[in-house]
């Protein structure tokens, strides 16, 4: 059975003293082999600029709604994202994260 991982980076922009939050999903099956990593798509509710973590805000509220749309779906989602955010989003070190399925399913009470 696959299961995910939610892998939060910041990565410089090449030549430029920008720094950009991008954060991926790696698939992983039950030896804990990489299956894919791709992009997590960006619900955008609150931040044109995209995601964030550390700290309350919109770029963290978005990251907590596309996380939570991925595993649950959007309507389930909606109704958890912001407590989400606040408990665990917010919390999250500025440098980055990795937050396994099985965290996010015993955060959500499955």
């Amino acid at each position: 059975m696959k299961r995910k991982e939610y892998i939060g980076v910041r990565e410089a922009i090449a030549n430029q003293f920008i720094l950009r939050n991008r954060v991926y999903i790696r698939e992983v099956n039950e030896n804990r082999s990489t299956c894919g990593i791709y992009a997590l798509p960006h619900v955008n509710r609150h931040s044109p600029d995209g995601f964030g973590w550390g700290y309350n805000g919109s770029g963290p509220s978005d990251l907590a709604l596309s996380i939570l749309t991925d595993l649950i779906g959007l309507e389930r989602a909606e109704a958890r994202y912001m407590e989400f955010r606040n408990s665990v989003i917010a919390l999250l070190p500025e440098d980055g994260f990795r937050i396994p399925e099985e965290s996010i399913r015993i955060w959500l009470g499955e």
